[in-house]
């Protein structure tokens, strides 16, 4: 069995869930004075998720972190708001996988075997650091692999033996993040019928916030080098898509990215837009805008993709009749710098 510290750590284990149903706290009992710490608690989480995309993992009290995790589900789902529910199930999942890193290999292991049931056991073999390598069962494997974009992942680069998957700690705790972020999401998928008068203020508080989080726009800080008014549809579609917190593939990023670098933009302000994605990691995503403005690796400066690879990948998204002239999305952007400049000379010399 899991102690309370395990479940304050992993809140979505069955021992966490019992627990809290054997407590019998209901919604309308929260209202009393003497569970504030909770809802407290509960709200910091969904804030610190909102703002920083990670929750904290300390803790004053095991019962009240245990029971603020249900609750700030509960109030996510009240905001009905797709991008806070990922971005909460994100971070919640990562504060899980920082406490897993930590723990020896055979917590890993028990962990996925009591709590979520993996079918998972040990080698005969070690790492190159000397750690032991664990065998997940494949089905496991490809549920949550399937969800990391890295090819590392991918079960023709993986060593498949009798139906099982062999893995370091570090990459069954990934794997782990995963299943725990999918549990999360699972959980707030029905809307409450209607939201209690006594969460009123700290709903509306976390909307404010919410709010206040989108109108963060990386193009506040580039009104002299990105014109967003001249970026062709397309680009503009994966500007609002990213800035609104919805999901873009990778080459829809690739795209945004080497458009806005390419426009003059800022790599600080262009993640500034990027910490609005629910899976944001500033170190990953640092590196990659880096190596497309050619700060790293080749030094290559790179240039977003054709129009017809982004109508290959379902990327060209309204195309107005500039679009029906040219092939390249800067193409597009320079053309309509130029028709801007035209008008306001021919307006200055009226």
């Amino acid at each position: 069995m899991l102690s309370k510290v395990d479940q304050a750590k992993y809140p979505v284990v069955p021992e966490a869930v019992e627990y809290v149903r054997q407590r019998g706290l209901t919604i309308d009992e929260l209202s009393d004075q003497s569970y504030a710490t909770i809802l407290d608690r509960a709200e910091e989480r969904l804030k610190q998720a909102i703002v920083d995309g990670a929750v904290s993992s300390e803790w004053q009290n095991d019962e009240i972190e245990i029971l603020s995790f249900p609750v700030a589900v509960y109030l996510a789902t009240i905001l009905q708001d797709d991008w806070v529910r990922r971005r909460f199930a994100l971070a919640e999942s990562r504060r899980a996988s920082q406490f897993l890193l930590n723990e020896d290999t055979s917590r890993v292991a028990e962990v996925a075997l009591k709590a979520f049931s993996w079918k998972i056991d040990f080698t005969e073999r070690e790492s190159s650091k000397g750690a032991p390598i664990l065998r997940v069962d494949f089905k496991n494997y490809i549920k949550n692999a399937l969800r990391i974009k890295e090819s590392k992942w991918k079960l023709t680069n993986r060593l498949l033996d009798h139906g099982l998957v062999e893995v370091s700690k570090d990459e069954a705790t990934r794997l782990l993040q995963e299943e725990i972020q999918s549990r999360i999401l699972s959980r707030m998928k029905d809307v409450p019928p209607e939201q209690p008068d006594f969460l009123r203020s700290r709903i509306e508080r976390l909307r404010r916030l919410v709010s206040e989080r989108r109108t963060i726009s990386a193009f506040s800080e580039l009104p002299q080098a990105v014109i967003p008014e001249a970026m062709p549809p397309c680009i503009r579609n994966l500007y609002h898509s990213m800035h609104s917190g919805k999901h873009i593939p990778h080459i829809g990023r690739f795209a945004l990215t080497s458009f806005l670098v390419n426009a003059g933009a800022s790599q600080e302000s262009i993640l500034l837009l990027f910490k609005t994605a629910a899976d944001f990691d500033e170190r990953k995503t640092r590196y990659q805008v880096e190596h497309i403005a050619g700060a790293r690796g080749g030094k290559t400066k790179y240039k977003p993709p054709k129009c017809a690879t982004l109508r290959t990948h379902g990327l060209c998204i309204s195309p107005d009749e500039l679009c029906r002239r040219i092939s390249h999305p800067l193409s597009y952007y320079r053309m309509k710098l130029r028709r801007a400049s035209s008008r306001g000379r021919r307006y200055a010399g009226k």
